[in-house]
């Protein structure tokens, strides 16, 4: 997968959300932290991409919101052992 930050607008944005949401729950639009689906990487992706990437599981990236190679291993990982 591609690097994915901030203003980026393409489908694989869309394809980080649905794995964000797999990872972290179901998040409804009354939960403040909510991401509504799209092809935009809004500064609430990038902050919850840090959560994603500072969670202890599997081990802790350096958070700077970034969705490259080391985020989408841990997300894959976390999705398969979650």
């Amino acid at each position: 997968m591609p690097l994915l930050l901030e203003g980026n607008y393409c489908g694989q944005v869309q394809i980080l959300y649905i794995v964000l949401k797999q990872i972290f729950g179901c998040s409804t639009s009354r939960n403040p932290k909510y991401l509504y689906p799209g092809l935009a990487y809004l500064a609430t992706t990038a902050a919850r991409v840090g959560v994603l990437q500072n969670c202890p599981q599997y081990r802790r990236l350096h958070v700077d919101g970034k969705c490259g190679t080391d985020t989408w291993k841990k997300a894959a990982w976390l999705l398969a052992n979650g």
